[in-house]
């Protein structure tokens, strides 16, 4: 028996108690990697993660991630951590309403996915600030060097 699953099916494991978990499942392929990336608006003041992770320490910082039991979210958890900041983690109830409040300034950084983005990124309307796969993916470089050479990886 095959199955697809995306990752929030391992967070739907741990917070659940459906009849088969995660641990149930024995991985064959991955037929999706949609990079997760950090981002914000193209007048934002923030050209790099640092000065987002900074503006983050000196005061509190508005991250804005898609769902709250999403892949996001659990980036930007993990960021915050590693980063020790005081961040606001405001969850949406989708890309599409995080991304308004990214464009209007009401938060001062987005997680999302890299294809999910990807006709702002074409507008320049928002700057990639990082991935965090452990280098950059194959649709990043080209908007790096059109945005940004700041673009690093978490």
């Amino acid at each position: 028996m095959f199955y697809a699953s995306t990752p929030t099916y391992v967070l739907t494991s741990l917070m659940s108690k459906p009849a088969n978990t995660y641990r149930d499942l024995e991985p064959l392929v991955n037929f999706f990697n949609d990079s997760e990336v950090v981002y914000t608006r193209a007048e934002s003041p923030y050209k790099t993660l640092k000065d987002a992770i900074d503006h983050a320490r000196s005061a509190r910082g508005r991250w804005g991630v898609s769902n709250p039991a999403s892949l996001e979210r659990e980036s930007a958890e993990e960021l915050k951590r590693a980063a020790k900041v005081n961040a606001a983690i405001i969850s949406h109830d989708g890309g599409s309403d995080m991304m308004i409040n990214v464009l209007n300034g009401t938060l001062d950084v987005g997680i999302g996915e890299i294809e999910e983005i990807r006709a702002q990124l074409e507008a320049h309307k928002i700057r990639l600030l990082a991935t965090f796969n452990p280098s950059a993916s194959s649709p990043i470089p080209t908007y790096r060097r059109q945005r940004s050479s700041a673009t690093t990886s978490c």
